[in-house]
């Protein structure tokens, strides 16, 4: 009974962060954008987020947040029941953030002149830190594929 409660729980509350999610999102898209030729105050007051069309994406930084908070509580849960397997998946974590500083730290050849960005928008950090963050997402990616593809030979060569 009370596996059946929290399951309905967690398929309401399923329903309702994805129905607001997806009438932000509507009311994001269905918003009145500016036109090219209007006025640049008007515009750049709607790309700084005084329109209120952006709580979309407030809400979608909040859902993050929380799913953040899950993960945290996630981890530590299975850090008391599992705690081996659990160390060893907090360690590839760990490496993937220290692949991520590195790559920040060896910073990009990107410029902004490159990118053909507004200097006061965007600053050398940024691009660094977007770089790196492709980069590490592309060596995670490739490391799984190599992994999936490579996994069943491994297998029967250990034996």
């Amino acid at each position: 009974m009370k596996d059946q409660l929290t399951q309905q729980i967690l398929n309401i509350s399923k329903v309702v962060l994805a129905s607001a999610g997806v009438a932000l999102c509507v009311w994001l898209i269905a918003g009145g954008y500016p036109e090219s030729d209007d006025k640049i105050s008007e515009i750049d007051a709607f790309v700084n987020g005084d329109s209120g069309h952006f709580f979309a994406i407030d809400y979608v930084i909040y859902v993050i947040g929380l799913a953040l908070i899950a993960v945290i509580g996630f981890f530590i849960y299975q850090l008391v029941i599992r705690p081996k397997r659990t160390a060893l998946s907090i360690l590839g974590l760990l490496i993937s953030a220290l692949v991520f500083i590195v790559l920040f730290y060896s910073g990009s050849t990107d410029t902004i002149a490159d990118l053909q960005v507004k200097p006061e928008q965007v600053g050398p950090s940024t691009i660094a830190l977007t770089t790196a963050g492709i980069y590490t997402i592309g060596i995670c990616l490739s490391l799984g594929i190599l992994a999936i593809v490579l996994g069943p030979f491994m297998g029967r060569y250990r034996k």
